[in-house]
């Protein structure tokens, strides 16, 4: 699927190209699913962030290695792997890829899954590490963390909710609705609906009047487009 004008939907294009060549220290994929990303759009527009055409969209994908360049050493033809973070042409069946930014997929991890979650995981497995170690600081006192997280049922969002169960903190998700509430709760967080309540009135009612320790957000997306901020 190739750009060859900056615009919206209708400026992908269906293309037959050559397939890429594997250089050294590469690997070639064919790929079985891609990653849609809220980057891809704003690449498509051509804005913020400054990209060249023709270009064929896409940072993220899963698929199984056809073949691999001079000086690969740990990647075989035959290997399932993920990548994430690069615009090798995404949109595509086959794309070559540096050897050293590719994971190999565990079995029990399908393709699917894996282009879907790979970029917002590794967000969300980032910052509940900055938790983790906020959690377990020098000067930390004995009282369970409260941490937010806006735009909790979203994808990076969800995942970090997830994640946060896992590292003993009290999470708040910031949703919208009665479905996505369910959802936030469902993963252990304790939903406020900012369509029913104020955000900052709820979140110092659930914690006895007291600040949270920890908030992430991702409203500024022009600035950070695949991680979050947090703010303590």
């Amino acid at each position: 699927m190739v750009v060859e004008q900056f615009g919206g939907p209708a400026v992908l294009k269906l293309r037959d190209v050559a397939d890429p060549m594997v250089g050294p220290g590469q690997v070639l994929v064919r790929h079985e699913f891609v990653g849609v990303n809220y980057v891809d759009v704003q690449h498509r527009a051509g804005r913020p962030y400054p990209v060249e055409l023709p270009l064929v969209l896409g940072i993220e994908a899963a698929g199984h290695v056809v073949e691999v360049g001079e000086a690969v050493t740990d990647i075989a033809a035959g290997d399932r792997i993920a990548y994430g973070g690069i615009m090798p042409g995404v949109y595509a069946e086959y794309a070559s890829v540096p050897a050293d930014q590719v994971v190999h997929l565990p079995d029990d991890v399908p393709d699917d899954v894996a282009a879907a979650v790979l970029m917002q995981g590794w967000t969300a497995h980032m910052l509940t590490e900055h938790v983790d170690l906020f959690r377990r600081a020098p000067w930390a006192d004995d009282r369970t963390p409260t941490v937010v997280v806006f735009a909790a049922a979203g994808g990076t969002g969800s995942l970090l909710v997830q994640m946060l169960s896992t590292v003993g903190v009290r999470t708040l998700g910031i949703t919208s609705g009665a479905v996505k509430s369910a959802v936030v709760a469902s993963m252990g967080a304790e939903p406020i609906d900012r369509r029913q309540v104020d955000v900052v009135a709820a979140v110092r009612e659930a914690t006895g009047g007291q600040d949270a320790d920890m908030v992430f957000e991702a409203s500024d997306i022009a600035s950070s487009p695949t991680t979050g901020k947090a703010h303590r």
